[in-house]
């Protein structure tokens, strides 16, 4: 990769660490892809400031070990941005909680993302020379009511949802930052923050609303579930 190159990335990559900080949902394209372990690094950290709900014990475990091994390392293929954004976290867990919460009171406090109607409800749509139908191996009289499915469909990650006769499949991540969602009995839990979804895609944050998550196209072709990706 040339010199140029790498700091146009670097610079795009700066800016939607910035995004985070500052509480908005970042701007994502499917050409961010490469750079999904800085970000989601990033989206964890800043998730664990106090403007959110306090993550879970078990959560933060995690976190430790992935930011333990987010540490570069020769040969392992980790962009040099990643790097930068991951030695960013290390340091940042390494300052202690006094030192952080300083450091927290320093950032943008994050607003509430606006609400959006059934009408206005964002649709993922793959740019038409990328997309395709994706089966996902999965049968529509087979699955029970309200147990979300995850399924991939390029780059595309979605939680399928039977209700009844309707099917219905969502973005699986969080729409405040690009973390991935956990089912949890009838809700959609975000780790990064501890808020939750319902099975609609609505959230559930009493004070702090998030956009509801987008809508994934999906049908049922000779009685197996496919969704809408990218090539």
């Amino acid at each position: 990769m040339s010199d140029s190159e790498e700091e146009r990335l670097a610079g795009r990559l700066e800016g939607l660490v910035r995004q985070l900080l500052a509480g908005r949902s970042p701007n994502l394209k499917l050409s961010d892809a490469s750079e999904r372990r800085a970000l989601m690094v990033a989206a964890r950290l800043v998730g664990a400031r106090e403007a959110f709900p306090r993550p879970t014990p078990e959560f933060k475990r995690r976190l430790a070990a992935e930011l333990g091994r987010s540490v570069p390392v020769a040969g392992s293929g980790l962009s040099r941005r990643a790097a930068l954004v991951a030695g960013a976290g290390v340091a940042l867990g390494a300052l202690g909680g006094a030192s952080a919460q300083r450091l927290a009171d320093l950032l943008p406090k994050p607003a509430p993302g606006p609400t959006k109607t059934a009408a206005e409800r964002a649709i993922l749509e793959p740019q038409p020379e990328t997309a395709r139908w994706y089966d996902t191996g999965i049968r529509f009289a087979e699955m029970s009511d309200n147990q979300p499915h995850r399924v991939t469909a390029g780059a595309i990650s979605a939680f399928v949802i039977r209700q009844g006769e309707q099917l219905t499949a969502m973005s699986s991540y969080c729409t405040h930052m690009p973390c991935e969602l956990v089912p949890t009995g009838s809700q959609l839990r975000c780790p990064c923050h501890n808020l939750s979804f319902s099975l609609q895609g609505q959230s559930l944050a009493d004070g702090y609303d998030l956009p509801s998550l987008p809508l994934v196209r999906v049908r049922v072709k000779n009685g197996r579930v496919e969704v809408m990706g990218t090539a």
